[in-house]
């Protein structure tokens, strides 16, 4: 028998918050003209994800990715000692002069970090987030967690009006998801069994295997119908909209 389902605690980017890989790909754009770089958005993004996956398979390698749907991200570590931590605002800026350096472009890797940034900082919600949080409620103590520093996430959460009992961020946690550990911290914060929790996110590696792995029950906003990955636990409830998750909810 699962416990009673006492809170719903959600990811921000990509699934309350329109900027996943697409918010990625034109915050770049936007570097490169406004830098009057010879690239575009995509090839920026390619390379950064590029280089991630690289460092990933290093012992010890980079911090996680940036929020959004993450294909193959190998050697995250969800158990166990959580690996050194470094804040969004420290490793970015390297990773961005790294881009630059193999691309061959003479970028700023600063003023590119500082420009998304400030895209995540102004970000919209989709237009169905506030009410599906606020139609929660009444039921469930609701609850945010996110791969984010606190200089962007917080803006963007009070731009946007959505407000929550807990806000746990990478930053705050000192930790990135899929690790456990987060998701252990938010349950510590809530007082609260993980079982007794439902995650909901966008991201099939960081938020499904994440989640579910640390003992959360796990709704996968899956808007574009994309299969589980082989090695990724079925999710408790697919939703292809937020507006369904009330709804899935009551038979949950």
């Amino acid at each position: 028998m699962k416990p009673p389902l006492r809170a719903i605690a959600f990811d921000c980017y990509g699934t309350l918050v329109d900027f996943g890989d697409h918010g990625f790909q034109r915050a770049y754009d936007e570097v490169c003209r406004l830098q009057g770089l010879p690239c575009d958005g995509a090839a920026l993004w390619d390379k950064w994800m590029d280089i991630w996956r690289r460092l990933a398979r290093q012992p010890g390698g980079g911090e996680s990715p940036p929020n959004g749907p993450m294909l193959v991200v190998e050697g995250r570590p969800i158990k166990g000692p959580p690996p050194a931590f470094r804040p969004y605002r420290v490793e970015w800026p390297p990773h961005f002069g790294q881009c630059f350096d193999e691309l061959g472009l003479k970028g700023d890797p600063e003023a590119a970090y500082e420009h998304v940034r400030r895209r995540l900082a102004e970000a919209a919600a989709f237009p169905e987030a506030g009410a599906v949080v606020e139609g929660l409620r009444p039921r469930y103590r609701v609850a945010l967690l996110s791969n984010a520093d606190d200089d962007f996430l917080l803006p963007c959460l009070e731009r946007n009006g959505l407000a929550f009992e807990t806000v746990v961020s990478s930053e705050s946690a000192r930790v990135y998801k899929p690790h456990e550990a987060i998701f252990h911290g938010l349950a510590t914060e809530l007082g609260l069994k993980p079982a007794e929790i439902m995650y909901v996110g966008d991201s099939h590696f960081a938020d499904v295997l994440g989640a579910k792995h640390a003992g959360l029950r796990v709704a996968w906003l899956n808007r574009e119908g994309r299969p589980l990955p082989e090695g990724v636990p079925q999710p408790d409830l697919e939703l292809r909209s937020l507006s369904e998750l009330a709804r899935l909810l009551e038979v949950e």
